[in-house]
């Protein structure tokens, strides 16, 4: 089969799986258009009934009454249809985009992490939000408007063929004409739509990254050398526009000048087919006003061209997202024994760089464990694995006895909550993005989460209280403050497992009491990892593992790893000496 072929037949059959639940609603959108056509012919009939009739001489008021009446009527009918086409279209339209967008984003949250963080977040809103939506107006219009233009071409070529055939084949000489700029226009099509879009991909993911880093140009005083690769990446799109547009022109106006030039067959054919006696000159008329008719729907129909290809362009770059693999995951609920958590001889690995190497640890239920080592040396990365953000290369992680690869992921986000470092916070109230952790929490359970995690006077510093929007990902709050409301949310979840990757990161000295008295009234009677930033919050834990370039070096209590471990009493002294620098740093500010 010629590729080309099956890859149409491939983004036509996805599209329409696509409609699913619409089929009745196209279905009744098509035939719509078929009615709109048929009564747009009317018109035509009527006016060669009176030619006809007035050639005669047999002409009179009531019958031109009449059949201005049906023409009237055929006008009506065919605004009626193409009405009720195009609404029914507009909503499969609607229906489409939604059901792509979901399936689009249900997809995402099934892939691993590392292959969703893996691809720009640009051309990922450009293929969910930008581009899904320009796929409305080719299927609300190419549906009721391809369809009908195209039945009207046959039905008016067949009326023409039930006058005489040679006149049938007159209206054809101009479209095989057009034939020859057309092939031209064509000739490179392809190559030149993809180059057009993949310039328009790359401006629109540039545009997407600067306006997202604006803050980081404006604090470095990046703009104009940022804006330049904008601008740049614009005037690319522009000479590359305007270069296929020049190719273009000639042959596109010498098609688009031929195509309306039926009448230039018509008329001397059907002037000597009626010298000849074959038709009489009202049939000749029809025939005229048939051609002149079509003229229209033949021209739109050569301009669907870039609808079609819009439309597969649309879904190749879906498809593309579809096709990331999402996790394996199986549809049993597994068997918990318990909540210990285990690595077993783990690797894992970045594009193919290896940064886990064969770690083994346990963390019995009901203790707690934290993570310290330097920056890189894989502590967010054993974090992840335990959520199952990515599968582990080889080894294996269990929760209890069971594999965390044998648990539905559902059932795994019910046992483990996991608060990062980044706190992202939707662009909802404080209340509703505490109320995550939880789907149809109270609000009394919901304040209660919010006072266990200290969040108390922020009801009375923010204007609307908990009912204040957080702001873009929580951009209307201090790093503290999302961490405490990230906080709230997995204690309302109360899930048996906690992992704090970077909790504390940016909590000030101040509040660190009020943190760490959340964390243990979160904590407590859980399963706790904790990747620790600062290592005085985890001094007291059951076991410290320290960690090196992928690597468990040691592991112990804090009194054990001072004496024991090199690494971690010089990680040690540099926190007591920066927590000393900052005491004096205050003083003298006082």
């Amino acid at each position: 089969m010629d590729p080309s072929k099956k890859k149409k037949s491939s983004w036509i059959r996805q599209l329409a799986s696509f409609t699913r639940g619409q089929r009745l609603k196209l279905g009744a959108s098509l035939l719509f258009a078929v009615v709109g056509v048929v009564g747009g012919i009317v018109p035509f009939f009527a006016a060669y009934k009176l030619i006809a009739l007035s050639i005669a001489n047999t002409l009179a008021i009531s019958e031109v009454e009449y059949w201005a009446l049906i023409a009237l009527l055929g006008v009506t009918v065919q605004a009626i249809g193409y009405l009720a086409s195009t609404s029914t279209s507009h909503s499969v339209a609607y229906h489409t985009l939604e059901n792509l967008r979901n399936a689009a984003c249900k997809h995402l949250a099934a892939c691993s992490l590392g292959d969703v963080q893996s691809a720009p977040s640009g051309a990922l809103k450009k293929i969910i939000i930008d581009d899904i939506e320009q796929m409305e107006l080719p299927i609300a219009h190419v549906i009721p408007e391809f369809t009908s233009n195209v039945l009207l071409l046959i039905l008016c070529f067949a009326i023409v063929c039930s006058i005489d055939i040679r006149l049938a084949l007159s209206m054809l000489i101009a479209p095989a004409l057009s034939i020859v700029p057309l092939s031209l226009l064509f000739k490179n099509f392809e190559r030149d739509y993809a180059a057009y879009w993949t310039a328009s991909e790359r401006v629109n993911s540039t545009l997407v990254e600067y306006i997202d880093g604006i803050e980081v140009i404006k604090t470095f005083n990046q703009a104009d050398s940022s804006y330049a690769r904008f601008r740049n990446d614009i005037s690319e799109f522009e000479k590359l526009t305007l270069a296929w547009y020049r190719s273009a022109r000639v042959p596109m106006n010498a098609m688009f000048a031929i195509l309306p030039t039926l009448l230039l067959g018509v008329v001397p054919v059907g002037c000597i087919l009626v010298a000849s006696g074959s038709i009489d000159v009202a049939q000749m008329a029809l025939a005229c006003m048939l051609s002149i008719g079509v003229i229209g729907p033949l021209t739109k129909i050569t301009q669907y061209t870039n609808m079609f290809k819009e439309i597969e362009k649309v879904m190749d770059s879906v498809s593309k997202l579809l096709e990331m693999k999402p996790l394996p995951e199986v549809s049993s609920p597994a068997i918990i024994t318990s909540h210990n958590v285990s690595f077993k001889n783990v690797r894992f690995s970045y594009s193919n760089e290896e940064v886990l190497h064969r770690i083994s640890l346990e963390v019995p239920e009901g203790t707690s464990c934290a993570l310290v080592g330097p920056s890189g040396s894989g502590k967010s990365t054993m974090a992840k694995l335990i959520a199952r953000f990515w599968d582990a290369g080889s080894g294996a992680i269990r929760i209890g006895e069971t594999d965390v690869r044998d648990i539905p992921l559902d059932q795994l986000a019910g046992l483990v909550s996991f608060v990062t470092q980044d706190n992202f916070l939707f662009d909802r109230t404080i209340f509703e993005n505490v109320r995550l952790g939880r789907e149809g929490a109270t609000d009394a359970e919901v304040e209660r989460a919010l006072a266990a995690a200290h969040c108390e006077e922020l009801a009375d510093k923010l204007a609307n209280g908990f009912e204040t929007l957080s702001g873009e990902a929580g951009g209307a709050l201090s790093g503290g403050e999302r961490q405490r409301i990230s906080i709230a949310r997995a204690y309302l979840k109360d899930a048996p497992i906690l992992v704090l990757d970077e909790a504390t990161a940016f909590i000030d000295p101040e509040s660190e009491e009020l943190i760490q008295q959340a964390l243990s009234e979160l904590a407590r009677g859980k399963t706790l990892i904790v990747i620790a930033h600062r290592i005085s919050t985890v001094r007291n834990f059951d076991k410290i593992v320290v960690m090196d370039s992928g690597n468990i070096v040691a592991e112990g209590t804090h009194t054990d790893l001072l004496g024991s471990s090199e690494l971690y009493r010089r990680m040690w002294e540099a926190h007591i000496s920066n927590r000393n620098h900052e005491a004096r740093k205050d003083q003298r500010n006082v």
